[in-house]
């Protein structure tokens, strides 16, 4: 009853990567094509950039104060691969900064402390419950606007915040190539969320009807525009940007010399996402037919980094399954809603 619960089963998906057609985010053409690079004849390849001009990045930032720069780490392989590089290859002192929102997974945690205590770096823990209650307004009012979207302003306005507090000009992060970057400017296959409308729309304007009600979030960010005009002398760019390793490669390096492990029970396999990442991507399946993980996914598929059918594999979600079901009806307790909530039995 997968299609029964992610109402996606009515339209059509990109013959090419894993979106699922809908106007004017994804547009498919008489091929069945969508307009997110699957038009364009053979494979897209997008080439590392030069680690010289990385380094000529780092330079600007070096010795200007107690740190070097932020990384932001939530103990998945790519962050944890980003603060390895930041340290051991190109001697940068870092503060490191993870963000939990209530929902991170404890083996996440660990794998933090693990390779902060190994890099003898300095850490900075945000726990915050602060936006649970938005959470679940957005749950019970059936809202198009997506959570993750949101999570995101908060957790980027919470990097700037203590960033700005270390003197710090510079934040670094595990994005990879074609990954959707909502607090970048620029970088390879670049996936910003104004490359779809509608999701950007809803999240400003249930960001408007919530700032208007609730005085806690009252300045809280409308959209990621905002936030980084708030911000613009801050640099933000990833490491991996300017390498070219494959995952395998540096999940090898972190496990050997960080002790770095997989998280069981983080969705997509092979993630390091929070707990409410599957009932957050279930929502944005029944309203849009995508989440932002089938952004990831198709940009990979497109560069050639697994297939079609591998990508499809990793994102399917369906609420029969007893695993996922039960990580959405906890996510749905501790929002302290229920399944009515969802119109789902």
């Amino acid at each position: 009853m997968q299609g029964a619960h992610n109402g996606s089963t009515a339209r059509r998906r990109c013959t090419r990567c894993v979106l699922v057609e809908r106007q004017p985010d994804v547009v498919l053409d008489e091929r069945g094509l969508c307009q997110h690079g699957c038009r364009d004849p053979g494979v897209q390849v997008v080439s590392p950039l030069l680690e010289s001009e990385l380094i000529r990045r780092l330079e600007r930032h070096r010795g200007r104060g107690r740190y070097d720069c932020m990384v932001m780490c939530s103990g998945g392989r790519d962050s944890v691969a980003a603060l390895h590089l930041a340290v051991r290859r190109y001697r940068l002192t870092p503060l490191v900064f993870t963000f939990d929102n209530g929902f991170a997974l404890p083996a996440g945690i660990e794998n933090v402390a693990r390779a902060v205590r190994e890099l003898g770096v300095d850490w900075q823990l945000f726990r915050s419950e602060h936006m649970l209650p938005f959470f679940a307004e957005i749950v019970r009012s059936r809202a198009s606007v997506p959570i993750c979207p949101v999570c995101s302003l908060w957790s980027w306005g919470e990097a700037y915040r203590v960033a700005k507090e270390a003197g710090v000009r510079l934040i670094m992060t595990g994005y990879t190539r074609g990954q959707l970057q909502p607090g970048v400017p620029a970088g390879p296959d670049r996936r910003s969320e104004e490359d779809f409308p509608s999701l950007g729309q809803a999240t400003r304007e249930f960001m408007e009807k919530v700032r208007s009600v609730h005085e806690r979030y009252r300045k809280f960010p409308r959209s990621m525009g905002e936030l980084r005009r708030r911000h613009r002398r801050v640099e933000v760019l990833s490491p991996l940007w300017f390498q070219d390793l494959h995952k395998e490669e540096y999940t090898e390096l972190i496990q050997r010399e960080l002790g770095w492990q997989p998280v069981p029970g983080s969705w997509p396999p092979g993630s390091v996402n929070c707990s409410l990442n599957q009932l957050a991507a279930w929502l944005s399946i029944r309203h849009y037919g995508f989440s932002h993980h089938h952004i990831e996914e198709a940009a990979r598929v497109r560069l050639g980094e697994l297939s079609r059918q591998e990508a499809l594999a990793l994102l399917r979600l369906d609420l029969d399954d007893p695993e996922t079901r039960g990580a959405v009806s906890a996510s749905l307790t501790r929002l302290g809603c229920t399944w009515a909530d969802l119109g789902v039995a």
